[in-house]
């Protein structure tokens, strides 16, 4: 903020947690926040400390966890969106996005989608 950047978002929050409600339950997001998650912690705070963003696409996409209509909706749709976005974006100006992890890989990861419409992805690691 003190450089003057602008920031804008891919999608608005309330996009996302509409979403996000047509996927799960209040109860299920209750399980995940306070019981599921205890237990996947380690996996992922792992998967995260070695930058593996295979294993973090795995733990987002986890059946158990999701859907495959949830994971359409939740991460396959917006992932399209969002790069259909940066790509008007970045010819006009340097641009910084930001994702979660789980939106990277897979086919229709974001990182898939970018090198489809002939972007050169390279990860900057640590």
């Amino acid at each position: 903020m003190e450089q003057k950047k602008e920031f804008i978002g891919l999608e608005h929050f309330s996009d996302q947690i509409r979403l996000i409600n047509q996927v799960y339950t209040a109860k299920e997001i209750l399980a995940q926040l306070y019981e599921d998650e205890v237990d996947n912690y380690e996996v992922l705070a792992a998967a995260f400390k070695q930058e593996d963003s295979n294993a973090l696409y795995q733990l987002a996409v986890d059946s158990k966890q999701l859907t495959a209509e949830g994971k359409t909706m939740l991460i396959d749709n917006r992932n399209q969106a969002w790069v259909e976005k940066m790509v008007e974006i970045m010819p006009k100006e340097r641009t910084l996005f930001a994702v979660g992890a789980g939106h990277l890989a897979g086919k229709l990861g974001v990182i898939a989608l970018l090198r489809a419409k002939g972007f050169t992805v390279t990860a900057i690691l640590n």
